[in-house]
C-alpha cells in the first residue's frame, strides 16, 4: 500500500510505502504505528480507511484518514500533477 503526503512546508507531493502491519506482514518497509480501525464509503463511492496509532496507554489515539484509490485509474505520469492530487 502507498500513500501520497503533502509536505506543508513545500506543498510537494511524496510518495510513501504503508504497512499497517509487522515486519512479516511487509519485510523491509517501514512498519507504521498505525492500526486500522474502520473503512467507509462516501456518497461519491470513494472509499477510506481510517487509522490509529498504536498506543495502549494513551487514552486518546490520533488517528488518520487515508483515501484508497485505484492507481490503474489516474492519468500518466505527464498528466499527473500537483492540482490533480487532494489532501484529506
Amino acid at each position: 500500500m502507498m500513500i501520497m503526503e503533502e509536505d506543508r512546508n513545500t506543498g510537494e507531493w511524496e510518495r510513501h510505502r504503508l504497512c499497517i502491519g509487522d515486519s512479516s506482514i511487509c519485510p523491509g518497509a517501514d512498519i507504521s504505528p498505525l492500526r486500522v480501525v474502520s473503512f467507509g464509503q462516501d456518497s461519491d463511492q470513494e472509499i477510506y480507511l481510517v487509522a490509529i496509532e498504536r498506543n495502549p496507554g494513551d487514552p486518546i489515539a490520533p488517528g488518520v484518514l487515508y483515501q484508497i484509490t485505484d492507481p490503474t485509474l489516474r492519468n500518466g505520469p505527464q498528466e499527473c500533477n500537483q492540482k490533480n492530487l487532494k489532501f484529506i
